[in-house]
């Protein structure tokens, strides 16, 4: 056969194949460990519940309404990009597990195809929703109903690309420049917080990339409530804000000293990005219009104590 294989079935092979038995001993009998895990079903089991706290509990729920932008602007200051994605999120300290309904804006939208025919001032690129919600009347109404589980979970996520119903909360323009000493650029960063008047926005953190051969930084004296800190290890520049209002506008002038200078260092001083809070002001345009509870599926024996955050 030249070494070609013939027969490939395995029913041919097991008569040239044999194992030899061997005896096998143990130093200590085998003994049968009782079992410590509960049956499968020990997982769908309600978890008891006196009646004493029941009475106590102090029931709240708490509904937030999140959105991160991604904003490009060019050193003119015109919009480039910008994206959003938001979520509902809620936190339920809630007894016996009650259904909430709840009631969005009307004028809501999901598709972009809709807001060709002129109908919507709220439009939403795609949107989800938690696996247990009901969402029977949302065509029509836009409201659903949801068993809400007990602690945090989201309701509702969506998305929106292209124009927002509201301005963005800030806008931030960055020149740079060779500096007054050698090996050294001078940055400055103008913020303007473009929310209304009476509102504010809390917790700014302002991250500005600096270039690798940054060595050390100086600033000119900052407003009140303001700081700044040069992280080298990650090659940026933290510009801090306790609080900005409506309408504020701010400015950082900064020194950037560097171990040596390039043709790409300027290039490298490039998109800034922002942290901040603030408080009842939505970029979407998206609001909670109405949220009730079925008192009836609530437990009777406890006062009803509903806290909704906005």
């Amino acid at each position: 056969d030249f070494g070609y294989p013939q027969a490939t079935s395995t029913e041919v092979l097991k008569s040239y194949i044999s194992n030899q038995p061997c005896n096998v001993t143990y130093d200590k009998p085998l003994q049968r460990q009782p079992g410590k895990t509960l049956p499968s079903h020990a997982a769908n089991k309600p978890i008891a519940t006196s009646v004493e706290s029941m009475r106590t509990q102090k029931n709240e729920i708490f509904v937030d309404l999140l959105e991160r932008l991604t904003i490009l602007v060019a050193p003119t200051g015109n919009i480039l990009r910008s994206h959003l994605d938001g979520c509902i999120q809620m936190r339920n300290f809630l007894g016996g597990q009650p259904e909430i309904r709840m009631g969005l804006n009307e004028d809501l939208v999901i598709g972009r195809a809709e807001r060709r025919h002129g109908y919507g001032t709220v439009v939403l690129d795609d949107c989800n929703f938690h696996e247990s919600a009901n969402l029977e009347n949302f065509e029509k109404e836009r409201s659903l109903s949801i068993m809400a589980p007990g602690g945090e979970f989201t309701l509702m996520n969506y998305r929106v690309s292209g124009e927002f119903l509201n301005s963005i909360p800030f806008t931030a323009t960055t020149t740079v420049e060779d500096g007054d000493v050698p090996k050294s650029l001078r940055v400055c960063v103008r913020l303007k917080c473009q929310v209304p008047s009476k509102t504010h926005a809390t917790n700014v953190v302002v991250r500005i990339p600096v270039p690798k051969a940054t060595v050390s930084s100086s600033h000119e004296p900052l407003g009140p409530g303001q700081t700044s800190e040069l992280k080298i290890p990650d090659k940026c520049y933290l510009w801090k804000i306790k609080k900005i209002h409506g309408g504020e506008e701010i400015i950082l002038i900064l020194r950037l000293n560097l171990s040596d200078m390039t043709k790409m260092a300027k290039k490298e001083v490039n998109a800034i990005s922002m942290d901040f809070e603030i408080p009842m002001y939505i970029c979407s345009g998206i609001y909670i219009e109405s949220g009730t509870l079925n008192e009836r599926r609530f437990c009777q024996m406890c006062p009803l104590l509903n806290t909704l955050m906005y």
